[in-house]
């Protein structure tokens, strides 16, 4: 079975993956962020509570490139997770493993961005619907845009930091009467 881990970038064959190493993709002013820095669900009761103290790996790959494009253009590794403490996670939608640490086997993909495309398939996959989704961008489009921006047309989202593709998404392009403007929420 071939175990993946999307998350930080610049790590190579033989590096050792630990807890906690997602710090990066919380991002100040971010609801969703906030609320998992703290260790709760998000804002909007869509990501469920992860214990700190595990790291993540699964076989469904589009599901590791979700995670590694919540770090901010991070990297798709195959991983070997600790065999003294694997575990089968219950958290996700998807078939998910834990340990306490992985090492990484070698690296897949680098800096990855999901398009608008791939975050709605693997919403729909997670279960769930078209209007939702569609709702959760016009919501990000609202909640992330300065007012004056508000009634933009979404062009494209790149980071999302909710449990599922889309959930509020932290850098949004908007196009609004032909002017461009793209909303970047970072460290």
């Amino acid at each position: 079975m071939t175990l993946l881990h999307g998350g930080i970038g610049d790590l190579w064959k033989g590096s050792l993956l630990k807890p906690d190493m997602a710090h990066v993709r919380y991002l100040d002013g971010c609801p969703t962020c906030e609320a998992q820095r703290k260790g709760h669900s998000s804002a909007l009761g869509l990501d469920p509570e992860t214990p700190a103290e595990f790291v993540y790996a699964t076989t469904d790959r589009e599901y590791a490139r979700y995670y590694a494009s919540r770090a901010v253009r991070g990297w798709l590794y195959e991983v070997e997770l600790d065999p003294s403490s694997i575990e089968e996670s219950k958290e996700d939608p998807f078939p998910t493993w834990r340990a306490h640490q992985a090492r990484v086997v070698r690296v897949l993909e680098k800096r990855i961005t999901l398009m608008m495309a791939e975050r709605r398939d693997l919403f729909l996959r997670w279960g769930g619907s078209a209007s939702e989704f569609e709702s959760m961008l016009s919501r990000a489009a609202r909640d992330y845009s300065p007012p004056h921006k508000q009634h933009s047309l979404i062009q494209s989202t790149s980071i999302g930091t909710g449990s599922r593709p889309g959930d509020d998404a932290c850098q949004i392009s908007t196009v609004q009467e032909g002017e461009s403007n793209e909303i970047v929420y970072r460290k």
